[in-house]
């Protein structure tokens, strides 16, 4: 089977980095748990064009490639890649490429078939949506965490998995649609 998967918050723990390095410049307390969106200017209280300019800070400062791994990921990706077809399909852009994949070599060495980077620079629209890209490179699972990639999944054969976190609270899993908490329930749910 091939499985798509995407990087922030599902592999790699980013938002929460991001609301450090905020909350340094800012002198504010924002926390992950309060995030009920994944759109972070609704959190800074800030266009998109100022949120951009503050996560290319974040980038230039190299904490990038210093994320977190996401609690079970690399146990998880372990079990699964020697059977299945592992694809990253990420929103980030392609000019992250270098960080991106240093911080993939550090944690997940030679583990991920391909890797789609579905914009250009870091303020460019996608080219594609994640849903196409799944499309085109015929995935059975999809596993991702942000609402606004979701919904085009619905009424499709590609099983969508639903990372848990605060901000897809609202989203409804119906159908092809399976909401999971860790690692090891991807795990289980992969292999059965």
């Amino acid at each position: 089977m091939t499985i798509a998967i995407d990087i922030d918050e599902v592999l790699s723990e980013l938002l929460s980095k991001v609301l450090e390095h905020y909350n340094s410049l800012y002198n504010t307390n924002l926390t992950q748990d309060k995030c009920l969106s994944y759109r972070w200017q609704e959190h800074f209280g800030i266009d998109l064009r100022r949120t951009l300019d503050i996560y290319q800070d974040f980038i230039n400062s190299g904490k990038l490639k210093e994320l977190a791994v996401v609690p079970g990921a690399v146990e998880g990706i372990k079990k699964i890649r020697d059977k299945h077809k592992l694809v990253i399909v990420t929103s980030r852009g392609a000019c992250l490429k270098n960080d991106t994949e240093y911080w993939l070599d550090k944690h997940f060495p030679n583990y991920f078939n391909d890797i789609h980077y579905l914009r250009e620079g870091l303020y460019d629209s996608m080219k594609k949506s994640k849903f196409q890209t799944c499309q085109e490179i015929n995935s059975d699972f999809f596993i991702e965490d942000d609402v606004d990639h979701l919904n085009e999944f619905r009424d499709n054969k590609t099983k969508v998995l639903v990372y848990d976190h605060p901000w897809n609270q609202s989203f409804e899993t119906t159908d092809n649609f399976s909401r999971v908490h860790s690692w090891a329930q991807i795990v289980n749910i992969i292999n059965s």
